[in-house]
């Protein structure tokens, strides 16, 4: 019997692992929030859960801040709602448990084309980047209310 492992010790060693799990899973969610700049858009652009969206694209990939290069990527783990007032961008709750919604007023979105992808300067001064394919974008700006001024202060 000197060898046997007791069910109290298992036990222990799952709850061990699934404690240890779940913190490294919010520290490393946190790290990744902080790294797109998205803690810092929350603080520039509330979000109204009232204002209704013109068109939902969901399950979008685009990759948002500086660091690293090429900013933190969203692999389908984006949702990005066209609303009279500007584009409500918001994360998947398990990718991000702390990025709530944000709605950035359309002239605050100042849109750079480039090969395959167009960089959003979110904010002026500038509080955040997200990059999405063309297309994408190309479809949300052809679903923007009209009179929405890209840019335009």
């Amino acid at each position: 019997m000197g060898g046997d492992i007791s069910v109290v010790s298992i036990v222990s060693i799952v709850i061990g692992f699934a404690i240890f799990g779940s913190l490294l899973w919010l520290v490393i969610t946190c790290l990744l929030g902080v790294m797109s700049g998205w803690l810092g858009l929350r603080e520039a652009y509330a979000d109204n859960p009232n204002e209704p969206a013109i068109e939902r694209f969901g399950s979008v990939s685009g990759s948002m801040g500086r660091f690293p290069p090429g900013g933190v990527q969203y692999g389908f783990g984006l949702t990005i709602d066209v609303c009279e007032r500007g584009m409500r961008l918001s994360a998947s709750r398990f990718l991000s448990p702390l990025s709530r919604p944000v709605i950035i007023p359309w002239n605050d979105i100042k849109p750079e084309k480039a090969f395959g992808y167009t960089r959003l300067v979110l904010g002026e001064p500038e509080v955040g980047i997200l990059r999405l394919r063309n297309g994408l974008f190309d479809k949300i700006a052809a679903s923007a209310p009209d009179g929405a001024m890209f840019g335009s202060k």
